[in-house]
């Protein structure tokens, strides 16, 4: 479960380089709870599948969404109170998701796929 939220919180950090970008605080960190949702995700599907392309192909449809629905601008706007509670929703459903693929028979699932 630790190395879910480690990179959980390592992918959400990485997404504050877009401050550098000139996106305003307020997106940026909206972004960021988001990303630290998607990374726990994105690890526990790695870790119960064993390949880094399905988690590729999910980030890529997912920018492909985001950057549809905003019209081709790459800079996230800076969320109104529901665009927060969208994410915070978001959040508590894919860290949900990322906990259930990462305990029980499944945990035993992903231990016996491991090569060490």
């Amino acid at each position: 479960v630790w190395v879910i939220v480690i990179n959980g919180v390592l992918f959400g950090l990485w997404h504050s380089s877009n401050l550098l970008a000139g996106q305003a605080i307020n997106a940026t960190l909206n972004q960021m709870v988001f990303a630290v949702g998607m990374g726990m995700l994105f690890a526990a599907v790695y870790l119960y599948t064993q390949s880094i392309a399905v988690t590729m192909v999910v980030h890529f449809l997912l920018d492909v969404f985001s950057f549809s629905y905003a019209n081709g601008n790459f800079l996230m706007a800076s969320p109104d109170d529901i665009g927060w509670v969208e994410t915070w929703i978001l959040l508590i459903v894919v860290v949900a998701v990322a906990l259930f693929l990462v305990t029980g028979k499944r945990k035993l699932a992903i231990q016996k796929s491991l090569v060490y």
